[in-house]
């Protein structure tokens, strides 16, 4: 999902059922993340590999290195493309974010080799986000020379959208990908809380959260593991003293690990209704129950979140009514877990195999 870290897959197609995909190779900048790869291989769906290659690269080295310094390796990229490209006789290329990122080295790669079909996955637009001319500009250069364009629904029910080039848009959702987690039953009279998301002023503020928090129960414990608003969190951590621990950006594996030992898992609904966070699909794909704070009425994860059996919804703001309910619901779903099958029960439509079915019925067009 950024300049710094990038992950090419090659997978099998042969022998293979809907949902398990097979790595045969993948390449990152910085390193042979040998180790990990082998851990990754045979699960269900290539987004583990790419979340643990992401943090080991840009939490690691971008931390020590700087990040302008990562960030400068695009012709490095597209070159090791094109080797794989060649050695490996690639016909299809799919590939995710928005324009400005990975998409750019794709339209580049395409040039090269005409003959690839490129199905290029917009998981926002630049048509609605940004102000310059420039980010659209090469939004249009993208989907003008795509095969097909996957979209996430959000993107669809946009109506400043690309209108010409609606007949080659196939919508196609983030799947839940099955998580391997521990739980673990503790015996003390906490109810332990987890937050793992980035914070920003306008779409996502973490005030009301802490404000909430400052109201309920002293057993209730909050583990933050998050980036942004810092000063305002500093300023909270005093005020909270030990119920709020506070462990910033860490690996997808401790985030797993520590998840299992948590009895809450909080989603915060953005601000803006046209878009879903990736992290309301893995919340669900955990099993834990999920405190729903939105913040629109409109808010299309709220529609995902509520077909899920775990899930208490409350408005995102400061009532001492809305604080008891969040209690009451709290102590009567703290102990529950629900399996990956239960948790996805009411959406089907979004379980990996249904995905990936989808995918494939596109790009075999």
């Amino acid at each position: 999902k950024s300049d710094n870290a990038y992950l090419v897959c090659l997978s099998d197609t042969k022998n293979q059922t809907d949902a398990n995909i097979k790595v045969i190779k993948v390449l990152s900048r910085f390193g042979k993340y040998k180790s990990l790869i082998e851990k990754a291989e045979n699960k269900k769906g290539l987004v583990k590999i790419f979340y643990k290659i992401c943090y080991h690269i840009y939490y690691k080295y971008a931390a020590k290195k700087g990040l302008s310094e990562v960030a400068d390796h695009k012709k490095q990229i597209l070159k090791i493309c094109c080797k794989i490209v060649k050695r490996y006789e690639i016909n299809r290329l799919i590939s995710s974010s928005n324009p400005f990122e990975n998409q750019i080295i794709a339209h580049k790669l395409i040039k090269k080799f005409p003959n690839i079909k490129w199905f290029p996955y917009l998981m926002d637009s630049a048509h609605n986000n940004a102000v310059k001319p420039i980010p659209i500009a090469l939004e249009n250069r993208v989907l003008e020379a795509a095969k097909n364009i996957l979209i996430m629904p959000t993107l669809f029910n946009d109506s400043d959208f690309c209108e010409e080039y609606k007949h080659r848009i196939k919508i196609i959702d983030l799947p839940i990908i099955p998580v391997d987690i521990k739980y673990n039953k503790r015996n003390d009279n906490k109810i332990i809380f987890i937050y793992a998301g980035l914070f920003y002023n306008d779409i996502r503020n973490p005030i009301i959260l802490f404000e909430i928090f400052c109201l309920l129960p002293k057993n209730y414990e909050l583990w933050l593991y998050s980036n942004g608003c810092k000063d305002i969190v500093a300023k909270y951590k005093i005020i909270l003293g030990e119920r709020l621990k506070i462990f910033g950006i860490v690996a997808q594996d401790e985030l797993i690990e520590n998840i299992g030992k948590c009895d809450i898992v909080i989603n915060i609904g953005n601000l803006v209704i046209n878009q879903v966070p990736s992290k309301i699909y893995d919340s669900i794909a955990y099993g834990k129950p999920i405190l729903n704070l939105y913040q629109n009425n409109k808010d299309i994860g709220l529609m995902h979140l509520n077909k899920y059996p775990l899930c208490g919804s409350f408005f995102y703001k400061i009532d001492d009514n809305i604080v008891s309910q969040i209690t009451v619901w709290c102590n009567q779903n703290k102990d529950k877990v629900l399996s990956y099958h239960d948790a996805t029960l009411n959406l089907q439509e979004k379980t990996l195999s249904n995905v990936v079915g989808k995918i494939r019925q596109i790009i075999q067009n």
